[in-house]
This record gives structure tokens, sequence and C-alpha cells, in this order.
């Protein structure tokens, strides 16, 4: 090292400025792509990147706005709240002063369907995103990654409740859903040309992972053989075929939902919900990891294949258990069907896709009165009786359910184009498996027992502690 003077003037100086790239696309992610309405407590976290041409986030980044297509969406820095349910809002990213924008959909709940949906979407989320984590890992050969991707799956799948979500169908039962003739009162009108394809394609839907777990349930993760992966892939294809002509289709009546609730109820609260689990488990099973080695490497020679490990430290007891572990059938641990698994579980990210019927067919139930209260234990399954008109003593109707009240505290309800009227109750009778309810009494205001007048489509229901039930249609004359 020489002491004095520096004369730069003797060198030629080259300087690069970094500009920080060029933005050219961005990438936006949501925190949950099904969310319950704000009431309940749902909302939605929106994270925008913007990206430059290497596809490498710009420092620092750009000002960029926000925004949603729900009129009424409350939106806090990037959280955005919804009062409103809906089956398919939209949140954009779009960067200022430019034409770049990206934009993501975003399914909010009917407060009729629980939120244990939303829960579960956010964790089909998070199951993908640790089997790319496990592939990554055992694509590299980088043992201490298949384990930290091993333990994330452990803790996801333990915070999934099956048998909670079975419990949780989004669609209305039988027991509770409009009659065809309810439905086409409320204006729904099915057309055969899409209906009858929707309903054909959500049971080939049904089968097709009715099939898939009964494949998945009955392999180990030390028996898989190619066999299994090419049929398992073929179930995978046929599933995102389906769900993209479900997509691609036109939108189906109430009716035709409701005709296939039965299927759509156990495709949403049980089949996607097994499969997510039963290829989570299966890779969990199959990730074996030492304790100690890091790292695999391993090359095949003229005669033989020759292994390198990398250790966390100095361990001839990790060496020695890496030799007894190559002697085994099952090498080691790391697993050539993560991949599959990892497709296949990006496959169930549609299931937003599905979920749209339920929120669709609830919101209409709701804005017609056909929709049972949540939780409520009141059912009606008929009404048998002449027309409201002629509700006079000794020229009754009878509600026929269960859930009702036998001290006569029932509330019965009839909504008109005219208003809210009530009607008395008479009567009770447990009648066997059935509840009956015998009403009749006066007159409500503004109805008559006059033969003449229009009939108008109305909708009896019955109300008490415990709830509302869901609505029966009934003619009503002025």
């Amino acid at each position: 090292r020489r002491r004095g003077a520096f004369d730069t003037s003797a060198f030629i100086w080259d300087v690069t400025f970094d500009t920080g790239g060029v933005p050219t696309s961005v990438n936006l992610v949501l925190s949950n792509t099904v969310v319950p309405t704000s009431a309940a407590g749902g909302s939605v976290d929106a994270q925008c990147t913007v990206l430059d041409q290497n596809g490498t986030a710009i420092s620092p980044q750009p000002p960029v706005s926000l925004a949603t297509d729900s009129a009424t969406a409350v939106i806090s820095g990037s959280v955005f709240s919804f009062p409103d349910a809906g089956d398919d809002y939209h949140i954009t990213c779009a960067v200022d002063n430019t034409s770049l924008s990206a934009t993501v959909s975003v399914s909010v709940l009917d407060d009729f369907i629980d939120t244990k949906l939303s829960v579960f979407n956010s964790d089909l989320v998070s199951l993908s995103g640790a089997l790319s984590m496990a592939e990554n890992a055992d694509t590299a050969d980088d043992l201490a990654g298949l384990q930290a991707a091993k333990d994330s799956l452990v803790a996801k799948l333990q915070a999934i409740d099956l048998a909670a979500l079975a419990a949780s169908p989004p669609l209305v039962s039988d027991a509770n859903k409009p009659t065809a003739g309810d439905l086409l009162a409320a204006g729904d009108v099915p057309d055969p040309l899409v209906d009858d394809p929707f309903k054909s394609t959500i049971q080939s839907l049904e089968q097709n992972l009715i099939n898939t777990n009964n494949m998945l349930s009955g392999l180990s993760a030390t028996g898989i053989t190619s066999a299994d992966l090419a049929a398992l892939r073929s179930q995978i294809d046929e599933f995102n075929n389906l769900v993209d002509t479900l997509i691609s289709g036109s939108n189906p009546s109430h009716t035709a939902i409701l005709d296939v609730n039965d299927e759509l109820n156990n495709i949403l609260s049980v089949l996607i919900p097994q499969q997510a689990v039963n290829m989570s488990q299966l890779v969990v099973d199959g990730i074996s990891t030492i304790s100690g080695i890091t790292r695999l490497n391993w090359q095949l020679d003229s005669r033989m294949p020759v292994f390198s490990v990398a250790l966390s430290s100095p361990d001839i007891q990790s060496l020695e258990t890496f030799y007894a572990s190559t002697q085994q059938a099952s090498f080691f641990g790391t697993i050539g069907y993560i991949g599959l698994f990892n497709y296949g579980s990006k496959s169930l990210l549609k299931y937003r896709s599905l979920v749209q019927y339920a929120i669709r067919n609830s919101i209409f139930l709701r804005d017609q009165n056909l929709l049972p209260t949540p939780g409520t234990t009141l059912v009606i399954t008929d009404v048998i009786g002449p027309s409201l008109n002629n509700l006079v003593p000794g020229n009754n109707i009878q509600i026929f359910g269960s859930g009702f009240s036998s001290s006569l505290n029932d509330v019965i309800e009839v909504t008109t184009p005219l208003g809210v009227f009530s009607i008395q109750v008479l009567s009770y009778d447990p009648g066997g498996a059935l509840g009956e309810l015998l009403i009749g009494g006066p007159i409500p205001n503004n109805m008559c027992a006059c033969p003449f007048g229009l009939p108008e489509a109305g909708v009896v229901r019955v109300k008490n502690a415990s709830g509302d039930s869901n609505g029966i249609s009934v003619q009503v004359f002025r």
C-alpha cells in the first residue's frame, strides 16, 4: 500500500446508473378469495406488487390504486370489507399514470352460508403453498426444506375439521328448499338447454371426486406406482375439464341449482375437503428426513450410485442412520409424486368457482323471502287447504312441518304485494313425526273472502323463538 496523492485522471471510469427497472406487469394477491360479509367479520387484504421486465419487484414501488366493482365495499388502505354478498366481485390494482393493472375475483358469502367455507378456501391456498414448497425442496434435494414443508403441512392439516365442514352445507336442504312452483312464481325460469348440461356436469364432477378419493384412500406413501400416478393424473385432468366447462357455460336457473343441491353440498363440504386432505397427508407420509443431514446429492457412475450428503454438524450417528436408510427399499423419503399432488392442489383452488353457485342461489332465495333464517329449527314441508281468501272459521288451512311450538305462540305471516299480514293459529297437533298447525280466524286487512279479484303470489312463513321457517308459495286474493 502506498501513501500519497491518488490521481483519478489516470483511470477510465464506467458508471452505470440503476434505474430500478421498467414497470411491466402487476402481481395482485388476495388474502382470501371467498370471504364473509363485513357483518359476519369478513374482509380481504389485497397486496399489489409491480414487477419489471424480468419479473423482479421494482424498488421503490411506484404508486398504485386499489378499487373494486362493489358499490358498497369499504376500502381502508389495502383491506376491503363487503357489506353485501356477491358471487363475483373484482378487486383491481392499477399502477398510477400507466395502463398496467391486475384484477382478481372475490366471492362474498351470503350470511346464510356458514363461514367455514371461507376458512376452508383459505386452507386450500395454504396447503397448495406448502405443497409447492415441498416440490421445490424435493427437486433441489433440500432435506431441511422438505422437513420444513412437512411441518407446515402437518400444522395446516390439523387445523382442518372435516366433520365440521360436512355439517355445514352451503345450499338449502331438500326439506328447506322451495318447490319448482315457488321458484317459478318468484321469477325463476328454467332453460333446459342451459340447465340440463349444468346438472349433468355437476353430477359427473361429484362422481369424479368420489373416484379420486377412493383411489387416494387406497394408497400408501411407500406403495404408489407409476400406474397409480397415471390414473390420478387422468382424474385430476378430468376435474379441471369439468370445472372449466361449468365456468365457460351460461348461468343455470335456480331451479337447476336446487335440483343438484345434494351433489353441490357433497362437492363443497365433503369431497373437495377430503381430496385436499388425502393428497396432503400422502405427501406428509412420504417425507422422511434424518436429523443433521440437510442436503442429499447423488450421481450414477458406470457401476453404482455415489451419494454425498451435507451435514449441519459433524455427527457420525447421522451418517450411520443415513447408511441404514439407503439399504431400505423405500429409499430416504424424497418422493416423486409431490409434483402431481401439487398440480392437484392447484386444481382444487377452483373451489371458489363452485361456491359461486351457492352464493348466487342464496342471494336469490333471500331476496324472494324463500330462505330460512340460519340455525332455525322450523321447517314447512307442505300447506294444505283452500286459497287464503277463504281463511274463515271452519274453512282453514293446515301447515305441516317440524319445529312448531305447542303453546300456540307461533306467528304465521303471509307476505303479499300489499304487505305482511299475520294469521291466527287455531290449534296445534304434533301429527306423528311431523307437526301440524291449523290456522284461520279473522281475515287480514285488505284480504277478503270474495269470489272475485285477481290472485297474487304470496308466501306463508312460520316464526317463533327459534327463528323463521322457509317460505311456501300460496295464492292471495284481494
